[in-house]
C-alpha cells in the first residue's frame, strides 16, 4: 500500500537517486543497476514498485502534477 512507511521510504530512495543521476546524464545513459546502488535498494525491490526508467519517470511526473493541481485547487477556491 502506498500509506506503508516502508514503501513510501523506497519511493523516496529510488526518486532521490533517479533524480541525482538525472541531473548528471541524459535518462538513456542511467542503468537500472546503478540506480540500485545509489538508492541502496535491490533491483527485485525496484520491479516490484517499476517496471523501468521510463515508468519510474511517469510515475514522478504524475505526482508532481497532481501536487500541482492541488495546489492550484486551494488557490481558486
Amino acid at each position: 500500500s502506498r500509506k506503508d512507511p516502508r514503501v513510501r521510504l523506497t519511493h523516496e530512495l529510488l526518486r532521490r537517486a533517479f533524480m541525482t543521476l538525472l541531473a548528471e546524464k541524459p535518462l538513456e545513459e542511467i542503468s537500472i543497476k546503478e540506480l540500485c546502488d545509489l538508492a541502496g535498494v535491490n533491483r527485485s525491490t525496484f520491479y516490484a514498485h517499476y517496471t523501468d526508467l521510463h515508468d519510474l519517470l511517469r510515475q514522478i511526473e504524475d505526482e508532481m502534477f497532481e501536487e500541482f493541481r492541488r495546489a492550484l485547487d486551494t488557490l481558486y477556491q
